[in-house]
């Protein structure tokens, strides 16, 4: 029997729709998709990406699309090396052993029984054994990597950076000995080196060919290459990274270029075309294509991920739909608008040991899609700030400015050179502005800018020496700032000097302030803590969240979001209480969190972007009045039928100003059914459609958000 739709007008009805379900959880938005790339592995089906933070990602289509192979991993894990053993995959970590799972599972098993270090750096297979090198020496296993013993007997170098099989023996570079040889399953090693290679070489990479073995001497990135199995180097290239064999052809990585040699290392050409990332970290060869993974080469080296070549190198395409290890600092709103920054890896600003940000991207459609914003593809984007027309963009060592709305940037940092060049700042690592002063947290204090940024000024009268400035927020008369170690300063007034102001302050480390009413908000190492008294005092509010690193905090009316080292806390009353609102979220850093909309998102640590509604995670108080008189009150809509079936609703509305606005259907258990619309909308008429086709009978609620108001109408749906 065909359905019936009935309209109802229902006086003051309250309905508290809480919607927290056991399906509901965070889920990843498309990107922002790249990331530092560490290791690749290759064969003509399968490709495997080591990440700096976000793990493992796995192609079984060539690099066409990626998947995250993470369970199991520990977090925060930096892939070293991969190796095949059969239809098993091995991975090499850096502080967390060696884990093997198989081209058929999903999940990751510890391999690392006999192992007297948790830092591999090389993994290689010769028929059944399986050698890992690290920072203890050569480890050999020959039961499927179930045990480890180590075979370092005339090792004068423990500390492994590399193996390579070559002519039936097995070499290893070493990070202050050069190479070693030994033709007895590492039974016993000898030196190879011949004083043809430098004293205390480190070499960070090996590659054979059938004549060749090649070795990258990292003080300088010198190629050199042996044609008698080791006993006498030869330079032939200078600058680079990363090797990689493909027949006879030798390709070669760098922050700059890719070389190609196709006489064994005698004369090299550069294969870039395409190639819009030049750091390259790592390669791979499979029958058919060349793989480069970039990033990770040093602390300024922006990572985009993976790039394929299909012809030798000529030319280049970006291969990264799915592998989404951007390591996201910021996420930030404007209108429809979400940009998300990606930046330096590490949660602290003094680490400096791994960049992986991949620029400042743009997304129009809730994180659907993510494309570049603006010039700043290959810049670590540390923060980013709007205000008006003009737009602010801190990096590593780098600040830009914007006063039409991005057409054109200017680098603005006169007064603020102080970096490890004459002709750079030091990082910056937040924006903040007080009245019309524009202020930069960086790693040498704080510096202000009264022209856009143009030129600045130290403001650090007040500030402990060497004291890196995390974060920033205006309360009232008062500007806070939270430092690396030294608490929270502020200034009253627009005067200088700061005063230190931590009375109930437990933990040095600010992360992050947030401002909410009359309660400021302080993300600490060790926690939370508020001040209503302007800042000038501090409780901890930690009740119902482990004392853990907070980096973020959001707010929507009384409710508080905040961003943790593993998940995000949700407090409905101004943090006397918190609860874990992190289902589905990876265990990373959540450095950011930001609301658009109905849709609350978190910037992490190494995976990208994540969403959700936040109808799933907070009560929603819907009045129900007269919907004639609040559509007066609000916005015109009416409800007609659409002519072809009783089973179509068409909602016709029409927007007097602009503003955002979003239309879902509930359930009257409090579970949102579908969305009908969530944009931002210019004036004009709009017309939206409901199918009813795939409902039960009963009924449900429409809820129009027209910014900060709302218009409700109940559907009721018969057979």
């Amino acid at each position: 029997m065909e359905k019936h739709i009935k309209q109802n007008a229902l006086l003051v009805v309250f309905l508290s729709l809480s919607l927290q379900t056991a399906s509901a959880k965070w889920v990843e938005t498309n990107g922002p998709y790249g990331g530092s790339i560490c290791a690749l592995w290759a064969n003509d089906t399968n490709v495997l990406a080591g990440t700096v933070l976000g793990g493992v990602f796995i192609s079984k289509s060539n690099a066409a699309n990626w998947s995250i192979l993470n369970n199991g991993l520990p977090v925060f894990a930096k892939i070293n090396a991969f190796a095949i053993y059969h239809d098993y995959i091995f991975a090499a970590t850096n502080g967390g052993g060696i884990y093997v799972t198989s081209f058929s599972s999903n999940s990751w098993v510890k391999s690392s029984k006999g192992l007297h270090s948790d830092t591999v750096r090389s993994l290689i297979v010769n028929a059944d054994k399986i050698f890992a090198g690290g920072n203890k020496g050569v480890y050999l296993s020959s039961d499927s990597g179930n045990n480890w013993n180590p075979v370092n007997s005339g090792l004068a170098d423990t500390n492994v950076n590399a193996l390579a099989f070559f002519n039936g023996n097995i070499f290893a570079g070493t990070n202050g000995g050069g190479v070693f040889i030994s033709g007895t399953n590492g039974t016993t090693w000898s030196a190879a080196n011949n004083d043809s290679l430098p004293a205390r070489a480190s070499v960070t990479c090996l590659a054979v060919n059938n004549s060749s073995i090649f070795a990258i001497v990292k003080n300088g990135g010198v190629v050199y290459r042996s044609l008698n199995n080791g006993l006498f180097w030869k330079p032939v290239l200078w600058g680079f990274s990363s090797l990689a064999m493909k027949d006879s052809t030798v390709f070669a990585g760098s922050n700059g270029y890719i070389m190609r040699s196709t006489d064994n290392g005698t004369t090299w050409k550069s294969c870039n075309s395409g190639l819009t990332n030049r750091w390259v970290s790592c390669l791979a060869v499979s029958n058919k294509n060349l793989f480069a993974g970039t990033g990770e080469g040093n602390w300024d080296s922006p990572g985009n991920g993976v790039f394929y070549s299909s012809n030798n190198g000529d030319n280049w395409t970006e291969a990264n739909n799915g592998l989404a290890g951007s390591n996201v600092k910021s996420v930030f709103v404007r209108d429809s608008e979400i940009f998300a920054g990606a930046g330096s890896s590490f949660d602290v600003p003094p680490y400096w040991a791994y960049s992986d940000g991949n620029g400042l991207f743009l997304s129009t459609n809730n994180g659907n899609t993510w494309g570049s914003a603006f010039s700043f593809k290959d810049k670590n984007i540390n923060c980013f700030k709007i205000l008006g027309n003009n737009l602010y963009v801190g990096t590593d060592y780098a600040f830009y400015f914007s006063t039409n709305n991005g057409t054109t940037w200017t680098v603005g940092w006169e007064g603020m050179k102080s970096g490890p060049t004459a002709n750079s700042p030091n990082k910056i690592i937040c924006l903040g502005m007080y009245g019309n002063v524009l202020f930069a947290g960086t790693t040498s204090g704080v510096y202000i800018s009264s022209s856009n940024g143009a030129n600045w000024t130290p403001a650090n009268l007040g500030l402990p020496p060497n004291k890196y400035v995390n974060t920033f927020v205006v309360s009232g008369n008062n500007f806070l700032a939270g430092t690396n170690g030294g608490g929270i300063f502020l200034f009253t007034n627009g005067i200088i000097p700061w005063a230190s102001t931590n009375i109930g302050l437990l933990d040095s480390t600010v992360y992050s302030l947030a401002v909410n009413g009359s309660d400021i908000f302080a993300g600490t190492k060790s926690g939370i803590f508020l001040s209503n008294s302007n800042g000038t005092s501090w409780t901890k509010i930690n009740s119902g969240i482990p004392d853990s690193a907070i980096y973020s905090f959001e707010f929507r009316d009384n409710n508080i979001f905040a961003g943790s080292k593993g998940g995000v806390y949700l407090s409905t009353n101004k943090g006397i209480s918190w609860s874990s609102v992190g289902n589905g979220l990876p265990p990373r850093i959540i450095n950011s969190l930001m609301i658009n909309g109905n849709n609350i998102f978190a910037a992490t640590n190494g995976l990208g972007v994540w969403g959700r509604p936040l109808s799933e995670m907070i009560p929603v108080n819907i009045a129900i009045q007269n919907s004639q008189s609040v559509s007066r009150n609000i916005v015109p809509l009416n409800i007609s039928f659409q002519s072809r079936s009783n089973s179509i609703v068409l909602f016709s509305f029409i927007i007097q100003n602009p503003q955002h606005i979003s239309v879902k259907i509930f359930s009257l258990s409090g579970h949102e059914v579908t969305t009908l619309t969530d944009q931002y909308c210019q004036t004009g008429s709009f017309n939206l459609t409901f199918d009813t086709r795939y409902f039960a009978t009963g009924c449900y609620v429409l809820r129009m958000q027209a910014g900060l108001k709302s218009y409700i109408k109940t559907i009721a749906i018969s057979r």
